[in-house]
């Protein structure tokens, strides 16, 4: 997988929406502004020296402080998108991507709608046929069976809680924690002959990294990081400690546009 082309939100004045009640958007504490405002352009630097095309969304809602999460609002494939439905803290988020993916060109084929539940930090695609998708409460079999509709791919739907904390797949690798070692998502990369790296409790923090090459990766600053180079990945390190307060990885904070699979 190469990527070529993302859609990112930096962090504003929605982040301030939550100062009350931080937890509701799943964050461990309440960041600083200015310092998720840094961390985020060193990802953006980061992208660029991988010769990624960055657009910027170009609005904010004030009342939607997880905005900076944008890979959940919308999933892009083959130049088409479809307009994910997220949970129920969190709608609306999606209708400022959609006005910025239709600004952009992108063809959009689809919205989620009722009773669809599917943010896009469930959905794993595997090559150019096939996906996996995390079944939980941030995406049921509605919005599984719609994603498959769309795109015309052969989609496996596994129940698995937290599986954007607890996996991230990189070609036929699969990185997963060792607190669910005992479940279906593991037999299913047994059966199907993926290679697994098998994250402890802390490493597993860094589950959430981000795939820009064939081989290489872009993650916070972890433990995961050294076991990921021991099997052949290049990995470049970013110190991100303001985003270690939300329960998301950094994949969460972009959203691919236009990738070679």
């Amino acid at each position: 997988m190469k990527l070529k082309e993302v859609l990112v939100h930096r962090p504003n004045i929605e982040i301030h929406s939550m100062a009350k009640d931080f937890e509701k958007f799943s964050w461990k504490e309440m960041p600083s502004l200015e310092k998720l405002q840094k961390e985020h352009d060193m990802l953006i630097e980061a992208l660029r020296d991988e010769g990624i095309k960055i657009n910027f969304t170009l609005k904010t809602i004030q009342s939607k402080p997880n905005l900076v999460f944008i890979r959940d609002s919308a999933f892009i494939l083959g130049g088409k998108a479809l307009i994910l439905r997220l949970t129920s803290v969190r709608q609306g988020e999606e209708l400022l991507v959609k006005e910025r993916i239709f600004q952009l060109g992108i063809k959009i084929v689809g919205q989620l709608i009722y009773p669809c539940i599917l943010e896009g930090s469930n959905i794993f695609l595997i090559d150019k046929k096939t996906a996996l998708i995390g079944i939980n409460e941030r995406g049921n079999l509605e919005g599984a069976n719609k994603f498959k509709e769309i795109f015309k791919l052969q989609t496996y739907a596994i129940k698995q809680e937290k599986i954007s904390e607890n996996f991230n797949l990189m070609n036929k690798t699969g990185v997963i924690s060792e607190e669910v070692v005992d479940s279906q998502l593991y037999s299913f990369l047994k059966e199907n002959e993926f290679d697994i790296i098998i994250a402890s409790k802390k490493e597993s923090e860094g589950i959430g990294f981000l795939q820009v090459d064939s081989n290489k990766l872009i993650n916070f600053k972890c433990s995961l990081n050294k076991k990921l180079e021991k099997n052949g990945f290049d990995v470049v390190e970013l110190d991100l400690k303001e985003f270690l307060k939300s329960s998301r990885g950094i994949k969460s904070l972009v959203l691919p546009l236009n990738f070679d699979i």
